[in-house]
């Protein structure tokens, strides 16, 4: 599907729908709906308690959709998380274990401001000098990971934000950076321009602030999405004849993470503690068509989509194994978020998998 990271539940119905995996498991999707009559919807980070959050429409208006940030509960479905300063949109892209959420925010002035969101109040964290920010993610210690604009806006760089103040991580030698994941052991993932800005490349930032060039399988491009409290990063890289791999970064190895099928791409979005991968990837040769995916045990596992959709994507999986994203409904006019799930029948799909 890859509507993109960001598309620029007082739940409605709970939709069960069973699809058979690569591997022959059956694999539970909850379509967790939308914020008020929107017509589509976004899950991107789960914490360990099962707490969802993400965006959704809030009004079904195709030209004035006005998108807001959710937090999604079991107990109490879907919760519109609004925006700062009477801003008309939202995005909540992370939350930590404690409930702590960030994303970025729309101002009633028309800026973009990273937020963070904690009892049940929005907080500007402010910007590098430029005039917007957004935040990708927040560790247990209340760290907040992103990108801001510098002063003068020429260009975007990565920072930390933690005791209130917002620090520039730099670039390795280009001119934009920006950081999406961030582990409790402070250790920071992105990517940046190299110098040049010829080409782009994973980043690792550790916790003492230097910053590591990870690579790529052979081609000119890589992009870390997540790292996991063991160091593990994934994302994606270029191969040499150019095409998009998910790939895992450990003990200084880039490894191929492959497609499924036929497939020719994929992408990582996420790792768990458990060593699970999600993401996304194409499964047939002469189609760009997308399905949510799983890696573990030296398998790749096709999740399925909601009903007889055609695309889907896994955005994030906790320590639990719960794993949440986005995928097209029966009729491919919508696309909801979405959280697996207990299958009605037989066991849970991820105790098929363990070793």
């Amino acid at each position: 599907m890859q509507k993109g990271f960001f598309l620029n539940v007082t739940i409605s119905l709970l939709l069960l729908t069973g699809s058979l995996s690569q591997a022959g498991e059956l694999v539970c999707l909850q379509d967790l709906g939308t914020l008020g009559n929107g017509s589509n919807s976004e899950a991107l980070w789960i914490n360990n308690s099962g707490h969802v959050v993400g965006w959704s429409d809030t009004i079904s208006d195709p030209d004035n959709t006005e998108p807001h940030a959710f937090l999604w509960k079991s107990s109490g479905g879907m919760q519109d998380l609004g925006t700062l300063d009477g801003g008309s949109s939202s995005f909540a892209v992370g939350i930590n274990n404690s409930g702590q959420v960030v994303g970025r925010s729309d101002t009633a002035e028309g800026r973009t401001r990273a937020f963070l969101w904690e009892n049940d109040s929005m907080q500007d964290l402010g910007t590098l000098g430029g005039s917007a920010s957004e935040a990708y993610a927040i560790n247990d210690a209340g760290q907040v990971v992103g990108r801001s604009l510098i002063a003068g806006d020429v260009a975007w760089h990565a920072f930390l934000w933690q005791n209130g103040v917002m620090h520039d991580l730099g670039t390795l030698g280009g001119t934009n950076s920006d950081a999406f994941a961030i582990n409790d052991e402070g250790q920071i993932v992105g990517v940046s321009d190299t110098t040049g800005d010829v080409e782009f490349h994973a980043v690792l930032w550790e916790s003492d602030g230097e910053m590591l060039d990870l690579g790529t399988l052979g081609g000119s491009n890589s992009l870390a999405n997540m790292i996991n409290d063991t160091g593990q990063v994934v994302g994606w890289a270029n191969t040499p004849d150019n095409l998009k791999h998910a790939v895992l970064w450990q003990n200084d190895l880039v490894l191929d993470l492959g497609t499924l099928g036929n497939g020719t791409e994929s992408v990582a979005y996420a790792i768990n503690n458990e060593g699970q991968i999600v993401g996304t990837s194409t499964y047939t040769s002469d189609a760009l068509l997308f399905h949510a995916v799983l890696w573990q045990n030296d398998l790749i596992l096709d999740l399925g989509t909601l009903g007889n959709g055609t695309e889907s994507v896994a955005y994030a999986i906790n320590d639990e194994g719960q794993i949440v994203g986005a995928s097209d409904t029966t009729d491919d006019q919508e696309f909801h978020a979405f959280l697996s799930s207990r299958c009605i029948k037989g066991l849970p799909w991820l105790m098929l998998l363990l070793d």
